[in-house]
């Protein structure tokens, strides 16, 4: 019963911290972006206001679509699905742009630069704070020994989802 307060609360604190964080960059580097490519004060940031406003609208859709937040995959996995749902929501902000003949007053140049950098970063931020929580809940409690009886496609799931899994607190 420890263990799964301390999943449902580490898993409750790092899907916040890391919507903030995938928030925040996305925001970030559409702003840098946009001022990079338009270097006056005047240039055309309403459009890209309203890009970034469906850009996160779409990103909470596919990212719950892809639970990518309520996943506890493997890295390599969860990086997988984290580009999976970034494409979908690009390609579904494409689609709108072209579908409301809006798609000209775009730069390609920008969008593929937010679409690059910005999985990236996510991916680097998503790596940071499971990293961070791995160390943070290592040090912070003793791990229970757990014995997993049998040699079945079930015992290797289990042991695979405990071992991959350090938050709960077992250790097989």
């Amino acid at each position: 019963t420890n263990s799964r307060m301390l999943l449902q609360r580490r898993s409750s604190l790092s899907n916040m911290i890391q919507q903030a964080l995938d928030g925040a960059a996305v925001i970030g580097i559409t702003w840098v972006l946009v001022r990079l490519h338009y270097d006056d004060i005047g240039g055309p940031t309403s459009p890209y206001m309203v890009m970034l406003l469906l850009l996160l609208g779409i990103l909470a859709v596919t990212y719950d679509r892809f639970a990518i937040y309520r996943n506890n995959a493997p890295f390599f996995d969860k990086s997988l699905n984290l580009l999976k749902a970034w494409t979908l929501t690009f390609l579904l902000l494409i689609v709108l742009a072209f579908l409301s003949k809006q798609s000209q007053v775009y730069s390609r140049s920008l969008i593929a630069q937010l679409y690059v950098i910005g999985y990236f970063t996510q991916l680097l931020l998503h790596y940071l704070v499971r990293t961070i929580y791995k160390k943070i809940i290592l040090h912070s409690q003793q791990h229970e020994k757990v014995i997993i009886v049998g040699q079945c496609r079930l015992a290797n799931h289990l042991n695979q989802k405990i071992s991959s899994n350090p938050w709960i607190g077992e250790e097989v």
